[in-house]
């Protein structure tokens, strides 16, 4: 069994490379089938179908940097938390370029051989323009 270190930094390269490079369905493919995503001002979003189709909208926004510092990682045989905070970069309606900053927690289960996001909660601290 892979340790949740090892599945955590799989995931965040997935991840990361996929949301630079605006690829939904790669992103969407680090969730667990029936994993759900809680965003700040939106309702759950469920399954990872429906998760593909949220990042779809989002990456629309201009993604081009995602920094994370860990906070907390904790596994217990199958399961797994990531606690974190993190930076992006986007830019708004008129191109600026604008900082999000916040934190997330992520619940992980070991699925099939390998760490599979189960639910991804973030939230975020103010914005600012750069």
């Amino acid at each position: 069994m892979k340790s949740l270190n090892e599945g955590m930094q799989e995931i965040n390269e997935t991840f990361t490379e996929a949301l630079q490079a605006g690829d939904a369905g790669t992103l969407s493919r680090v969730y667990a089938e029936n994993a759900l995503l809680m965003v700040p001002n939106a309702e759950v979003v469920r399954g990872r179908r429906d998760i593909e189709k949220f990042y779809q909208d989002v990456l629309g926004l201009g993604f081009h940097d995602h920094v994370y510092e860990r906070i907390a990682l904790e596994e217990r045989a199958d399961l797994g938390y990531e606690a974190a905070q993190f930076t992006m970069l986007t830019k708004n309606e008129q191109g600026e370029v604008i900082e999000t900053r916040g934190k997330h927690l992520l619940i992980l289960k070991y699925i099939d051989g390998r760490w599979w996001v189960h639910i991804d909660i973030w939230n975020n601290s103010p914005s600012r323009s750069v």
